[in-house]
């Protein structure tokens, strides 16, 4: 190698490896132990520490020049990792054994010489130069090859967890994460991999035929849910076509509703639907509500009807307030008929706001305050009208009629009967003054 000393060129011993432990083992893949000797000038004996600060410097920055030439250290990682020592300082201890980074200069020689007139400080030194080994990396998936194939030695590290389970590493070293040394591996190792690959393998072919079962299976249930909605629907759509009241103001928008002469001529076909209708749809109160409407067409089993009447009811369904109240009637149970009524009237039901206006009119032959007896059924009626009842629309214009004619025949009797008073006080007149005195 090649040293300036003084001024002059000559060689040192040449760069010799350590044989024994040496500190840097740890992180570095060899040693380089490198003679140096230079001479640094030394104008003012004041400047001593700074000249040899200056010298060991040089001294460390010719021997990693050494060893960078060397093929050993040829890398690309290991230049920048040298050149960035260097240029950082890291080494700061100079003496034997000990070390701040890939460094460590470690002074043999140190005097102050003087040659023609001129003063130099005088270093002789050791450098000792760690080639680091290249940062280990986890390998991914499978290593291309455990072993050199011409040699047999390993080209895979590991390390194992607690469980196990194996971690390979491109390069000799310590675990990134805990700093444990890794190892090379064995064939016992490759092969224990190797099973834990199969294993992993099965267990994922495993996991993914039981996921496409279960995905089966949702299909299938799903396709039986979507099967039974499309059957809901049907049977739903049937039992509104045959059953529902047009009058019904909780009966879907696109439902006409089927009058009652209409449903009598097919209340066979209302029933079988509105049965399978509410089966679907147990808390459907509007099915249970037609269902009886069917029953009660058909001429059926009344208390049969009136079960699901009270079904509806307690499924909030107001239209068969009005049906149960008229059921009740049939059975003779007027009291509670009217109960029913009134509550379907109170709700706001056009049918039981019609039936309760009925039982309100003033039965019996219309007498003078009929027309003051009429206004709560009139009340009902315009109510019921208004929400769209037909035949209280036509009760309203029935009973107003009577109530003119009333009070027109009221009017005339009271005419008459002023005349006829007119005349009898005339003739009456006449006679007592044809009266002699």
């Amino acid at each position: 190698m090649a040293v300036v000393a003084g001024g002059s060129l000559f060689l040192s011993d040449g760069p010799a490896r350590a044989e024994e432990p040496d500190p840097f083992a740890s992180k570095c893949v060899s040693v380089i132990n490198v003679p140096v000797k230079l001479r640094e000038p030394l104008l003012d004996i004041g400047d001593f520490s700074k000249v040899r600060r200056r010298a060991i410097d040089r001294a460390a920055e010719q021997a990693v020049e050494e060893v960078l030439g060397m093929e050993i250290a040829s890398s690309r990682e290991v230049k920048t990792a040298l050149n960035n020592e260097i240029a950082d300082s890291h080494y700061k201890e100079e003496m034997a054994g000990e070390s701040g980074g890939l460094v460590r200069p470690a002074i043999v020689n140190l005097d102050v010489v003087e040659e023609s007139g001129a003063r130099f400080l005088a270093l002789e030194a050791k450098v000792s130069v760690c080639v680091p080994r290249k940062p280990v990396q986890q390998i991914t998936g499978a290593p291309e090859a455990f072993f050199d194939s011409a040699t047999g030695e390993p080209k895979v590290w590991y390390w194992r967890d607690t469980t196990g389970e194996l971690e390979f590493f491109d390069n000799e070293g310590f675990h990134p994460r805990n700093g444990e040394p890794l190892k090379p591996v064995t064939p016992d190792v490759v092969r224990d991999w190797r099973a834990q690959q199969a294993a992993r393998t099965a267990a994922e072919e495993a996991r993914r035929a039981s996921e496409q079962a279960a995905e089966k299976e949702r299909a299938a249930a799903e396709e039986e849910k979507r099967h039974a909605e499309e059957q809901r629907h049907q049977l739903a759509g049937r039992c509104d076509e045959f059953a529902a009241n047009p009058l019904d103001s909780q009966r879907p928008s696109g439902v006409a509703g089927t009058d009652y002469g209409a449903l009598k001529l097919n209340a066979d076909q209302a029933i079988e639907a509105c049965r399978a209708a509410l089966a679907a749809n147990p808390q459907e109160g509007r099915y249970a509500y037609q269902l009886a409407r069917a029953l009660q067409a058909g001429g059926g089993n009344l208390d049969e009807a009136i079960q699901y009447l009270k079904e509806a009811i307690r499924l909030h369904h107001i239209a068969a307030y009005d049906n149960l109240g008229y059921a009740l009637s049939q059975k003779g149970q007027a009291r509670a008929a009217r109960s029913f009524f009134q509550q379907g009237a109170d709700a706001g039901d056009p049918s039981s706001l019609y039936s309760m206006a009925q039982i309100l009119e003033p039965k019996g032959k219309p007498t003078e305050s009929y027309p003051q007896q009429i206004q709560p059924a009139l009340a009902l009626y315009r109510r019921a009208a208004q929400k769209g009842h037909p035949d209280a629309e036509q009760r309203i214009g029935e009973l107003n009629q009577l109530v003119d004619y009333l009070q027109t025949k009221q009017q005339q009797d009271r005419e008459t009967q002023q005349m006829i008073l007119g005349t009898f006080a005339n003739t009456f007149g006449g006679i007592m003054g044809r009266v002699g005195r």
